[in-house]
């Protein structure tokens, strides 16, 4: 429940996370984060004038585990983040063979306003059914959302979305892909975040 999670997990390089690829249990998703953020950097005024900076930095998916285990007080070694389905948002951190270190880890530990969330929304699908199963291509405005205890520091993107589900008499597999950008805010500095969130597994 730390105010200043994102500012020590990410500036610092964070301490307690690294995303591992491992056996995910049926109902569960492997979810991957691959951004960048622009932050606006101290200005530089001289005699001949003012030079504007800009400093970029990557969020992958290690950090958003270093921020869950900032808020948890835990620690997370070659960790997976993972959730049920993207529309559901219900996060979970995973060990490599696939068993939960912490559930529910999109809400907050205690009464603050820590948070990590997707959502969607306005579905226009293709896709075919058959009495062996069934195969649905979406394409919806998706968003990936984060805020630290304090709503210090906030990241998030928010654009198209492609969803896979496929349903056999095996069991059903989900496949995500979210490309967008959105705005933020890193220790008082306006930010724009810009990239993509993915992920697969087998939902049952």
């Amino acid at each position: 429940m730390k105010r200043y999670a994102f500012l020590i997990a990410v500036t610092f390089g964070g301490f307690c996370g690294t995303n591992a690829r491992g056996a995910l249990p049926v109902g569960y998703c492997q979810v991957n984060v691959k951004l960048t953020a622009l932050i606006q950097g101290s200005n530089v005024v001289r005699q001949a004038g003012t030079r504007y900076n800009v400093t970029r930095m990557k969020i992958i998916t290690k950090d958003v585990l270093n921020l869950i285990g900032e808020e948890y007080n835990m620690s997370f070694t070659n960790a997976q983040l993972a959730v049920d389905s993207f529309g559901s948002g219900n996060f979970s951190v995973l060990d490599r063979t696939g068993h939960v270190l912490l559930a529910n880890a999109g809400q907050p530990a205690g009464e603050d306003d820590y948070r990590l969330a997707t959502g969607v929304n306005n579905f226009t699908y293709t896709g075919t059914e058959t009495p062996f199963g069934s195969a649905y291509n979406d394409s919806v405005i998706g968003s990936f959302s984060y805020s630290d205890a304090g709503e210090t520091n906030y990241f998030g993107i928010y654009g198209l979305m492609t969803i896979k589900d496929v349903s056999k008499l095996s069991g059903s597999t989900e496949s995500f892909k979210l490309v967008g950008a959105d705005n933020g805010n890193f220790n008082g500095k306006d930010m724009v975040v810009s990239g993509t969130i993915t992920g697969s597994g087998k939902t049952q």
